[in-house]
């Protein structure tokens, strides 16, 4: 499934950190945190993980991507 909706979205994460991803219902904070976590392929642009495209690579091959919804 692709995530169309998302525009414009860039984030940067160091090593130890942890980030918490909030906005109003609907606007796309789960997707962005799916597409992150490789449930869902971008319509476009690029997942970069440590400096390496994930884009379109399965969740299994990623680590370290955590995406958890209250």
């Amino acid at each position: 499934r692709l995530a169309p909706e998302i525009n414009d979205a860039s984030v940067s994460v160091h090593a130890g950190e942890v980030i918490g991803l909030s906005g109003m219902e609907g606007s796309g904070q789960l997707l962005f945190m799916r597409a992150c976590a490789g449930f869902l392929r971008p319509a476009g642009g690029m997942v970069l993980l440590k400096g390496r495209d994930y884009t379109g690579k399965d969740f299994h091959v990623r680590r370290g991507v955590m995406c958890l919804q209250n």
